[in-house]
Parts: structure tokens; sequence; C-alpha cells
């Protein structure tokens, strides 16, 4: 997608401003809580970069930002895992400028330079932390921050770490990550699985996908998929791309209780494809990761993705966008 140069360089630019603001009141949050506590009780604040004066262009400025983020902070000092307001408002700025950064190569030089500080640690404290928060921002369902694609990054360095706090559990988690976000990635032609409609048609998804689509996967007894379901069939955007046969949804159960299936499928929109995986092999192969009810996915009109696993205020933004 090309993007205006003058949007995209005020977009960094608030993007930095953004920072340094949130920067500011942490720092004077922290200055004046150093005349309340012991000397050297409190770690110092992880104070951003100076930006070299050679550095002149906004994106130049927030990679430096990015690759450098962290070169303030002494890993060894375990002092910081006690100090949210210094350190884990650090970590949610630094993810959301990450986020916000389209240069894979930026990213992964800065994650590598951050797994690179934590290798100091020799209490593990400190890499414990950082490893269970990064997770918690950028892997958890829940998370705003919500990003796989810079999650694998902090993945894949867990497990070529060779740091003693990362045992053999955490290695075979940060395996299974890796290999899950290289199912049905962005851009790759989604898996195809079969399935039955509700009319006792049976098809598959490679034969059913047309246009756009979305793939809605649910459990019948879910509240939060009941609430999606009413709010995406009162969304007027969505109904009139329905209308007009430019995106089709197939609200797709991947478990085998039929009657369950059954007894709640009509509740459905009539406009909607509602079909359950009734032999099971979406979870039995793990053709999909569902880490959650309902879970996201959008498909061009060849099968290719292009959100995966993606929040339900995201997809709208790309259909306004889009189509």
């Amino acid at each position: 997608m090309i993007v205006n140069n003058r949007s995209k360089k005020l977009k960094f630019y608030n993007i930095i401003c953004s920072v340094l603001f949130v920067y500011f009141i942490v720092g004077c949050t922290s200055n004046n809580k150093n005349k309340s506590v012991e000397i050297n009780t409190e770690p110092k604040t992880i104070d951003l970069p100076e930006i070299p004066v050679m550095i002149t262009s906004d994106e130049d400025k927030v990679t430096y930002l990015i690759e450098h983020f962290w070169d303030s902070m002494d890993f060894t000092d375990t002092n910081y895992v006690h100090y949210p307001d210094i350190t884990e408002q650090a970590l949610v700025d630094y993810v959301d400028l990450l986020n916000n950064n389209q240069n894979e190569k930026v990213i992964t030089k800065s994650i590598n330079r951050l797994f690179n500080g934590l290798s100091t640690d020799t209490t593990g404290v400190v890499v414990r932390y950082f490893s269970v928060m990064l997770t918690k921002y950028l892997k958890e369902p829940n998370s705003p921050f919500r990003n796989e694609s810079v999650y694998v990054k902090v993945a894949q360095n867990i497990l070529n770490s060779n740091h003693p706090e990362f045992n053999i559990a955490d290695k075979e988690r940060a395996q299974f990550d890796v290999d899950a976000a290289a199912k049905n990635s962005v851009g790759s032609v989604a898996t195809n699985f079969n399935f039955e409609l509700l009319s006792g048609r049976h098809s598959s998804l490679h034969q059913f996908v047309t246009t756009t689509t979305l793939l809605f996967f649910y459990e019948p007894d879910c509240y939060s998929c009941k609430q999606h379901i009413e709010i995406i069939k009162n969304e007027p955007q969505i109904n009139s791309l329905i209308a007009n046969k430019k995106l089709k949804i197939l609200a797709i159960y991947p478990e085998q209780d039929y009657e369950l299936w059954k007894a709640q499928a009509a509740s459905f929109p009539e406009s909607w494809s509602v079909a359950i995986d009734k032999k099971g092999e979406i979870n039995k192969y793990q053709l999909y990761l569902l880490e959650a009810s309902p879970t996201f996915y959008l498909l061009s009109k060849e099968g290719e993705v292009i959100l995966k696993d993606t929040q339900y205020e995201v997809l709208l933004e790309w259909l306004n966008r889009n189509i």
C-alpha cells in the first residue's frame, strides 16, 4: 500500500511527540518520588536516546529511537521489576513504537539489541520480567497491542537464547509460537478445510471463497461470540458489502457438538453462511490457531490471508478503507 510521504512523516512526528510527552511525565513523577524513598532504592528513569544531529528526517529519527530505546537501562538492576511506572510504561511505549513501524529489519535489530542487553542480567529476574511482559502485550488475545509478527521475533530470541533463565518449557513454547506464526500468515493462501452448511450441503473453504471473505470462528455458547454477532449484523457498512456481493461471512464452528450447533445456528443472519467442521479436523490437525472465541480471519477473493486472528475494530477499519 502506498502512503503519502507527508502523512507518513506527520505520523512519525506524532509518535515521537507522544513518546517524549509520556517520558516527560514519567520522569517528573519519578523525580518527585525520589524525595520520599531511600537513596538508590528506585532505579533511574529509562531515558530516550539522544538522537544525533546528523539524523534529520522524522523516519530516521524514529528508526534510531527504536533501535537504541533501551540504551540508558541497566539490565543488571533488579529494582526495575518493582517499578511499573518506570519499566512497564517504557515497555508499553516501546511496543507501541514497534507496532507503528513497518520496517521488519529495524524491528528485528531492536529486539535483538534488547535481548543482548537482557543477557547481562545474571539473576534472571529482569530477563523473566521482560519476557513475561512482552508476551502479555504482544501475544495475549485481548491485548490492544497484540501483534503476532512482532511477537514472533521475541519468541525467536527466547528460542535462540543461551540464558539459563529460559528452561526447556520456555523453549518449547517459543518453538510452538514460531511454528504457529508460520501457519496462515498474511499473504499466504488460507489452509483449506471441509465443512457442512446449515442447509446440509457439504463444501470446502477453497470452494466457498469467491470474493472477500470473513472467517468467523466461534462457539455456540460463547458470550463474546454472541455479542460480536449482534454488533456485526447491525453494522451498516458490512451489511452493504454483503448485499452488493463484495463480502461473504462464513461462521464456522470448529467443534463436533452437532446438536448444540444446530440449535443455535438458526439465530445467525440469513445473509451469513453458517457451518460446522463435523469431523473436527481444524482443531485435530491445528489447521488454525484458535486461542480465543471469536477469532477473525479476512481472506481475499483468491483465498489469501489479508488479516490474521485480528480484532473486530481492525477488521472494520480495513473494510472501510479498502472496499
